[in-house]
């Protein structure tokens, strides 16, 4: 599981299975200003093209955002085989998921060394807020 915000005033969790990662579940919170703060299922995707967004190796954690019309936008690292690699390249994708499945994999990075050590992925959403601040 990985959490994360929601629309500025809520919170997401994104829950994955590490025995059968084709299945994300994303669920949010109501307001955080709400006496209770409940979860609640928001979506869920299961495909055989999903990545797994959660794994639980020594790759860096993937990064995540939730839209409001239910999709996952999600920077992660893997290693790809192709063929018979004995050393895969580790590669570093970017996909925008929804319930139908991948809809965009676009690779940001290929690295081939061996024993490449991992690109630090972090990563923050900033919501803008109209709200004056007091002087």
């Amino acid at each position: 599981m990985c959490g994360s915000c929601y629309d500025g005033d809520r919170l997401s969790l994104v829950q994955q299975d590490d025995e059968e990662p084709r299945e994300i579940v994303v669920w949010v919170t109501n307001k955080l200003t709400d006496v209770d703060v409940l979860f609640t299922k928001y979506f869920n995707v299961s495909r055989p093209d999903v990545p797994a967004l959660l794994d639980h190796t020594d790759m860096s954690h993937s990064v995540y955002f939730i839209g409001k019309h239910k999709f996952i936008t999600a920077w992660c690292e893997a290693e790809v085989y192709e063929d018979d690699d004995k050393n895969p390249p580790t590669c570093i994708t970017l996909y925008e998921i929804d319930e139908g499945g991948v809809r965009t994999q676009l690779e940001t990075e290929r690295h081939y060394e061996s024993g490449y050590s991992g690109t630090f992925l972090c990563g923050y959403v900033y919501v803008p807020s109209l709200v004056p601040l007091p002087e």
